[in-house]
């Protein structure tokens, strides 16, 4: 349950600042889409080559590429993301 909250809370960041900033904003030419949030997880997570995760995704590396990074890039300097009062099950 702590990963969907922290996916919806990463979401809602990027989808709330998404036309507020400046710098990043030649690079959007259009919304981001939830697959491309996955996208970056599955990046991130895994640690995959690009040949690999377009391959898994079905998508050619330039478009993967491009989301992928200015996910990375919009979410990079964000502290608060995850809650400090999610619980540790055993």
């Amino acid at each position: 349950m702590a990963a969907r909250r922290t996916c919806v809370r990463i979401w809602s960041y990027i989808d709330d600042n998404n036309e507020n900033n400046d710098e990043a904003a030649g690079k959007w030419t259009s919304r981001p889409e939830h697959f491309h949030l996955l996208w970056m997880l599955f990046y991130l997570k895994t640690g995959s080559t690009e040949d690999v995760a377009c391959s898994y995704w079905g998508v050619d590396g330039n478009t993967f590429r491009k989301w992928v990074w200015l996910l990375i890039e919009k979410i990079s300097n964000v502290n608060s993301i995850v809650s400090t009062n999610n619980t540790h099950r055993k």
